[in-house]
């Protein structure tokens, strides 16, 4: 496992990140973008689930909205009191995965994109996977992203920090995992079932020539950009998409897991 260094601490990023961007839209138009794609695949109707780390409500509110059983658990107090302010009835508080505030076998699934990479000390990450597990029932499924210990990703590291010349990139950002790390991390207790090399945002997107018109810096949305997939042009779409069909494990930025309680 890798760990990457920025000039900011983790907690302080996704903090301003998520007061700054405010809430998702509704629901996803395209149901074959990260990360509904792959919750699609795990879900059904009658499921108790849990969302853990739901940042700006974009999963959340599409499967309460669709009229699913659904729960949210998120760390950062401005993402949570973004989403209570757009629906006060949301059944999402703040809280920790290490530490979870449910009982033993309280959900069937539980989704938790780009969670487990944002922590740091390995026994507070071990202690993570150990409290999901706990509250999974036995045969409950997770479906996880982590960042990739890629090519691409250690390619956008360097031009981080060619973009931030004289800062100093010695606070924690985030880990970097393959998929042995996964494996150590779940145990014995959950079996893999299915892993995708994925990615949410593709490197081009890093640079304004590549991307979609209204995606472009100077009109930039985040909530539109994560809702929509963070669409590239036509020509950062094909080569996106032969850099990743050719070459999955080097130009994936995500790597996603269900796995199944034994």
């Amino acid at each position: 496992m890798r760990k990457v260094y920025r000039d900011k601490e983790n907690s302080d990023y996704w903090e301003n990140r998520w007061a700054k961007s405010g809430v998702d839209e509704d629901g996803f138009n395209n149901l074959n973008i990260y990360p509904i794609k792959y919750a699609e695949i795990a879900i059904q109707k009658g499921d108790k689930i849990l969302e853990a780390g739901c940042g700006a409500g974009r999963v959340y509110f599409h499967y309460k909205n669709y009229g699913f059983d659904i729960k949210g658990i998120e760390y950062s107090k401005n993402a949570v009191e973004n989403i209570l302010k757009k629906d006060s009835e949301a059944e999402v508080i703040e809280g920790s995965i290490t530490d979870l505030p449910y009982d033993d076998n309280s959900f069937d699934k539980i989704l938790a994109f780009g969670l487990y990479h944002n922590i740091e000390d390995e026994n507070e990450l071990q202690k993570s996977f150990d409290e999901t597990h706990r509250v999974l029932t036995i045969g409950g499924r997770l479906v996880a992203s982590v960042r990739f210990d890629s090519f691409e990703n250690n390619m956008v590291e360097n031009i981080m920090k060619k973009r931030s010349q004289g800062k100093a990139f010695d606070k924690f950002h985030r880990c970097h995992f393959s998929l042995n790390d996964m494996k150590r991390f779940l145990g014995s207790g959950m079996e893999i079932e299915k892993v995708y090399y994925a990615r949410n945002v593709s490197f081009f997107f890093k640079y304004d020539f590549f991307r979609a018109k209204e995606l472009k810096t100077s009109n930039f949305s985040e909530a539109k950009a994560r809702s929509g997939g963070f669409e590239l042009n036509i020509l950062g779409t094909v080569l996106d998409k032969i850099l990743h069909g050719l070459f999955p494990t080097l130009f994936s930025n995500l790597l996603v897991i269900i796995a199944r309680k034994r």
